[in-house]
């Protein structure tokens, strides 16, 4: 893709907002759109499609290679920008000159009640031969042209370069111009067109920063990675509008949210297996979430996130007070002694990446476990969860 940083790429066109990147809308480009006679020719009969297909063949020969059956779409930022922006009424329109033309801002206007700002390419047809001059002018000067809903700006930013704008929400000679307190002169259209211009890019930089892709070939996973990227982007940002005051001060919110976010998108999944994996690791992460949740802890902190709250069986009913000889054997002897361990060996509920070697064994299933794995329990606890693990196995 020439003038992208990726060598290779699915284009698809979007529509964000302008400060906060939401992703309003999202169209993959898969090629020139079908029109009317296609349509047509696909409804009559494969005999007859085969005939107009040879004879269409026949008639593209001469066209360049890469051009397709059927030659460039006509019109297409027109189309691109219709498709993206519907269901929005009464927003400014922010785009390029691939996309910015005469038509495309009076169609918004009068059906959709939008207006439109960006760069115009020299080649419209609706431009005026005064703003494309530039025999005599300064650099830094500025010209305009004004119709009763459109203005159109020429700005000479260096020698030879001539920056042009089209705009149907700048409509009065005031708000083209604006106050000229800048050493550059740029009118307040231009100033107005670089504050709003960046909100793809940033949405690019933004999913980039903390993404869920991976190396594929197939491009239907690699579209999916985007959609999952792009979601959870949306999501935070709906969240952060809807919670302003969810951890104050700190950097690293989209960080944590997203993190919060996988955890409670994974924890369904956990609660509904059957059998533990065959890792050790990810076993050890299945029973720790199903001791979490065994209570019914979790759900939405004060913060805003979502977290899982330890919570462990209710303690048994205290017993009677025993005798002096009995609290004497249950205060020295204990409850649960430790199984001898022949040699150190790593824990098997650390991450692999994670070297840690330990003596401890746990006493139900035998595995190697370190000190910063392991549960703590009273005594009163031990021989209640003892107790209840033999009435369960009987």
């Amino acid at each position: 893709m020439p003038n992208k940083p990726a060598r290779y790429g699915i284009k698809s066109w979007v529509a964000c907002d302008a400060r906060s990147s939401y992703a309003w809308k999202m169209q993959l480009y898969t090629g020139k759109k079908p029109t009317a006679t296609a349509a047509a020719s696909s409804a009559a009969g494969r005999e007859e499609r085969e005939e107009e297909e040879e004879k269409e063949e026949e008639k593209d020969e001469g066209r360049k290679k890469g051009k397709g059956r059927g030659g460039s779409e006509k019109n297409q930022g027109t189309r691109v920008v219709l498709d993206v922006t519907k269901g929005l009424t009464g927003r400014n329109i922010t785009c390029d000159n691939f996309f910015t033309s005469y038509e495309l801002a009076q169609r918004l206007l009068l059906e959709t009640n939008n207006t439109l700002l960006g760069t115009i390419r020299k080649n419209k047809p609706e431009l005026p031969d005064a703003l494309l001059a530039l025999r005599g002018r300064r650099v830094l000067s500025s010209k305009f042209a004004f119709t009763r809903d459109t203005a159109l700006v020429s700005y000479l930013a260096k020698k030879n370069k001539n920056v042009l704008l089209l705009s149907t929400f700048h409509t009065r000679t005031a708000d083209v111009v604006g106050r000229r307190q800048r050493a550059d002169n740029k009118p307040a259209v231009i100033l107005d067109y670089n504050s709003n211009k960046g909100g793809v890019d940033n949405l690019d930089k933004v999913v980039a920063t903390y993404s869920c892709r991976r190396m594929t070939a197939r491009w239907p996973l690699a579209v999916f990675h985007n959609i999952l990227d792009v979601s959870s982007y949306n999501a935070f940002v709906i969240w952060r509008e809807l919670n302003p005051d969810w951890l104050p001060g700190k950097r690293n919110k989209r960080r944590v949210f997203l993190k919060q976010l996988g955890k409670a998108l994974v924890a369904p999944l956990i609660e509904r297996r059957t059998r533990l994996p065959r890792a050790e690791a990810a076993a050890a992460v299945v029973k720790t979430h199903r001791l979490a949740a065994g209570g019914g802890g979790g759900g939405c902190s004060g913060s805003g996130g979502v977290t899982t709250t330890p919570a462990l069986p209710p303690p048994p009913p205290p017993p009677p007070p025993p005798s002096s000889s009995a609290a004497a054997a249950t205060s020295t002897a204990p409850v649960n002694p430790p199984l001898p361990a022949s040699k150190r060996k790593r824990c098997q509920v650390c991450p692999s990446k994670k070297d840690c070697k330990t003596h401890n064994v746990c006493r139900g299933c035998e595995k190697y476990i370190c000190r910063g794995c392991a549960l703590l329990y009273c005594p009163a606890c031990a021989n209640y969860f003892c107790s209840s693990s033999e009435r369960g196995s009987v």
